[in-house]
């Protein structure tokens, strides 16, 4: 998605305010995973041609994924909680200008030890698509995981560009615009070391089983929401699926071939990338990011 939030993240501001409102309202929440962009007509907000266009083309496991995700702070709360888009875009340029305004800390994240060499880490992975998993890894490992999602992420944007060209040249596609929005940041960070690997495969195993939970539940939403569907809207959106699949496809074909071909990545993603010794936080919408909004600090 277009790098346009308030904290940096690449999620417009508009799609911002939906998800975080969504995050603690859950009447919101229904409203906006079943009518997505004219969801913002409830409080008054304006969305621009193309937030419109990124929100209608996430998918709904995704965009649910992305809302579980999403933090509001205390000091913002409020604003969220109510009915008018202006006071929430207030207070999110509010939280916004805090971070640099004079003598206004955020706070400092605080230095983890580096992981022993014959330690195991628990680590918690977010996709492009905002798809959260779980994982143990050894020190080396761990390390080689994370300055790959690096990598990878310094290429997104150039495999987007590549499989939207592609997608423009096939015939098939002439009159179809690429379905699928720029794809947010892949994370891969630590939460957990263990000395012992026997208790890190517990732990793990109790994360993955809550990631099976989750991606169950949000089939089951998906599934309720098409039956829920006139046959000639439900074969509409089959076929929006079917071709944001391909999209899809296309883009993970030329995002491999980069990796595969050693291309040098043009730049270090912004900070809010990957942070292998910060906790997770929220992932964003991209696509994910994407995966989530990114939480408010005060």
């Amino acid at each position: 998605m277009t790098p346009s939030s308030s904290d940096g993240n690449p999620i417009p501001r508009g799609i911002e305010v939906l998800v975080k409102k969504a995050s603690v309202d859950a009447d919101f929440k229904r409203l906006l995973l079943d009518r997505r962009a004219r969801a913002a007509e409830e409080i008054g907000l304006e969305l621009s041609p193309s937030e419109a266009a990124m929100l209608n083309a996430v998918p709904v496991a995704q965009l649910e994924a992305i809302i579980a995700q999403t933090v509001v702070s205390p000091m913002t709360r409020a604003a969220f909680l109510g009915r008018a888009a202006a006071a929430m875009l207030a207070a999110l340029a509010g939280s916004s200008g805090l971070a640099g305004a004079a003598g206004v800390s955020r706070g400092v994240s605080p230095v983890r030890p580096p992981v022993p060499a014959d330690g195991f880490v628990l680590c918690e992975e977010t996709n492009y698509r905002g798809i959260v998993s779980h994982d143990l890894l050894d020190a080396a490992a761990f390390r080689d995981r994370v300055a790959l999602a690096d990598r990878t992420n310094r290429l997104l944007a150039h495999a987007h560009a590549l499989a939207a060209k592609a997608w423009g040249e096939d015939p098939a596609h002439k009159d179809v615009a690429f379905p699928l929005p720029l794809p947010g940041p892949l994370r891969c960070v630590r939460l957990e070391v263990f000395a012992d690997r026997d208790a890190g495969v517990a732990a793990r195993n109790r994360r993955q089983d809550e990631d099976a939970k989750r991606a169950d539940a949000a089939a089951q939403v998906e599934g309720a929401r098409l039956a829920a569907l006139s046959k000639a809207a439900r074969e509409a959106e089959m076929k929006r699926l079917e071709l944001l699949r391909a999209a899809q496809q296309l883009f993970e074909d030329q995002l491999k071939k980069l990796l595969a071909a050693g291309v040098v990545p043009p730049s270090p993603m912004p900070p809010g990338g990957v942070r292998p010794d910060v906790p997770l936080g929220p992932s964003p919408v991209g696509p994910p990011a994407a995966g989530g909004v990114r939480p408010d600090r005060p």
